[in-house]
């Protein structure tokens, strides 16, 4: 029975809408686990040989089985990388999430608000938080470090501030089946956002557009052009090493005397005027380190301060990181012969060795040497090796062939597993996971086994097969390949291919120019507790959120940007 011996469970939530009403119809009713009143949950058995139990529930069942689990100590959370949900008892969350701040010594308690007179400790935080923002936005704008319209930007309103909150969450793509949890901060009404938006505005076309452009990527299809005019230049040889790093604990471990010093030198070094769009580098060092050392939240019934890194849910924090790591990894490109491949997607690293394993070592040795805040796991193969969700093989006539990792401890019944892809609906994903399909793999018969499983994957979710279909059908629209439904050959796939490979392509264009436009946008963000669809509505059609008197004048919105943030539900211990 559940409770007893603290048994941990993994479950799928099946979102589709074509289920049966009669619980006697039910197609699985063979399968579902009896430890459960009034839910049924099957019973799934994985592909991969002695992995965990897998359960599966109807997405309106899952909060009647949370509120049942927490009967019983239980707790059900979401993994951050995919759809699976972990259940475990509350004593393995804690003693998890306790060892992984003893371990980082990113985090020190403030108070605790079951010791008496500290009712009003959140409160005399954030008005100190507020004030000490005016303060110091009030003296640069004297100072003329920073313009009018930039203070108008970071400017922050006390009446809609809440303390940050911390929550850990699963992480259970180890390969070897070991879960791990790994904190996760919301920040969205945090005194800090409105300074932390605007510099990361300010930083994020310097870094990405101008300094790491060819050498940053967004997921792992984006290292497939990179492989494939590596071979055609004939430098893939038979003793070609891939290589991957993957960093550890980047949130926590980076202490905030690096991050500044980091930011400092990236400054001079490629804003050499000394302001950026009017701010001094003065100005964007100072109120970086005050956001740094100021990072309060709250976690079970207490305040806590962060000094190590930076709290995931402030954008500040990731660039900052970036610049970090560009001059960390510095090393590593500087004794890598320029024809080999470097890339790095945040926390992993991706590249091509040719030299002398030991010409490696003493790089790497060097670096660990200069730096000990960065841990990693490093692997280095020679005929095969993962990066992200793409598997990279060398074949034996000297050539590259991709194809899309897939965790078989939980596929094909999760839904497939996309970097950043948990706010979407599912059939954004399934067109996602075909874009991936089709950037991953050159021919079709490849591309069709693919598609087999991301149809499979819909399948157990319930979806129908004239659904699936139908979104087939609207993903070969959109990118004017539908002759593949009746001339499937490679040739018509080559031009599907050509059309995916030019529409990302575009994308990333897309995206650097936003980062430009955004450097000097003004931008009103609306905050909306809406969720779901209505959320997703909200962020196409922003005006609908604004006061009548706005969407009868909208003459009067002209050169400014809606955002819309939609809000979480905060703890009541953050007012």
């Amino acid at each position: 029975m559940i409770g007893t011996t603290h048994e941990s469970m993994f479950f799928i939530s099946q979102v589709g809408s074509n289920t049966a009403n009669n619980h006697d119809d039910y197609p699985w009713k063979d399968y579902v686990d009896q430890r459960f009143r009034d839910i049924p949950v099957i019973r799934v058995q994985s592909f991969e040989q002695h992995a965990n139990t897998l359960y599966a529930i109807q997405k309106k069942d899952a909060l009647k089985l949370e509120n049942e689990l927490r009967e019983k100590d239980y707790r059900l959370l979401s993994s951050s990388q995919s759809f699976m949900q972990y259940a475990c008892h509350k004593d393995e969350l804690y003693t998890k999430a306790d060892g992984y701040m003893l371990r980082t010594q990113a985090y020190t308690e403030i108070t605790n608000f079951n010791q008496p007179n500290n009712n009003e400790t959140v409160q005399h935080l954030l008005n100190i938080h507020t004030n000490r923002i005016k303060s110091l936005l009030d003296y640069f704008y004297d100072e003329q470090a920073i313009t009018s319209f930039q203070y108008e930007q970071m400017h922050v309103e006390r009446s809609v501030c809440q303390l940050d909150y911390l929550f850990f969450t699963p992480d259970i793509t180890h390969p070897n089946g070991q879960v791990t949890f790994e904190p996760i901060t919301i920040s969205s009404l945090s005194p800090f956002m409105p300074i932390c938006r605007y510099l990361h505005r300010l930083l994020a076309p310097i870094y990405y557009n101008k300094v790491a452009c060819f050498i940053t990527i967004d997921k792992g299809t984006d290292i497939i052009p990179s492989l494939e005019h590596y071979q055609q230049q004939g430098h893939l040889k038979p003793t070609t090493h891939l290589i991957t790093l993957h960093m550890n604990d980047l949130y926590t471990s980076i202490t905030h005397e690096s991050l500044l010093k980091t930011l400092k030198r990236f400054l001079s070094e490629f804003a050499v005027e000394g302001t950026i769009q009017g701010m001094t580098h003065a100005a964007i060092l100072t109120l970086t380190e005050c956001l740094l050392h100021h990072q309060y939240f709250v976690y079970r019934n207490c305040i806590f301060r962060q000094v190590k890194g930076g709290g995931t849910g402030l954008y500040l924090i990731h660039i900052l990181i970036e610049i970090y790591l560009f001059y960390w990894q510095q090393p590593l490109r500087m004794y890598q012969n320029q024809r080999e491949i470097f890339v790095r997607c945040f926390d992993h690293l991706f590249l091509t060795w040719n030299e002398p394993l030991e010409k490696l070592d003493e790089i790497l040795n060097m670096m660990d040497h200069f730096e000990t805040s960065i841990s990693y796991q490093i692997n280095i193969q020679i005929k095969e090796i993962r990066y992200l969700e793409v598997k990279i093989r060398h074949l034996e006539d000297h050539t590259f062939y991709t194809s899309i990792y897939h965790d078989w401890k939980y596929e094909p019944f999760a839904l497939p597993i996309l970097r950043n892809t948990l706010s979407l609906a599912p059939p954004s994903i399934f067109r996602l996971a075909l874009v991936r399909a089709v950037l991953c793999y050159s021919q079709l018969q490849d591309f069709d086994i693919e598609q087999q499983y991301i149809e499979y994957s819909f399948l157990f979710h319930r979806y129908s097969f004239k659904s699936i279909r139908a979104l087939v059908k609207e993903f070969l629209c959109e990118f004017n390949a539908t002759d593949l439904l009746v001339s499937h050959n490679q040739m018509t796939y080559d031009k599907l291919r050509q059309a995916v490979l030019e529409y990302r392509q575009h994308r990333l264009e897309l995206q650097r120019e936003r980062l430009d436009e955004d450097q000097k946008a003004c931008i009103w963000y609306i905050h909306t507790r809406l969720k779901g669809a209505a959320l997703s509505h909200a962020k196409r059609n922003p005006i609908q959120l604004l006061p009548d008197c706005f969407q009868n004048f909208s003459d009067s919105l002209k050169g400014i940007k809606l955002e819309i943030i939609g809000i979480p539900n905060y703890p009541s211990n953050t007012l």
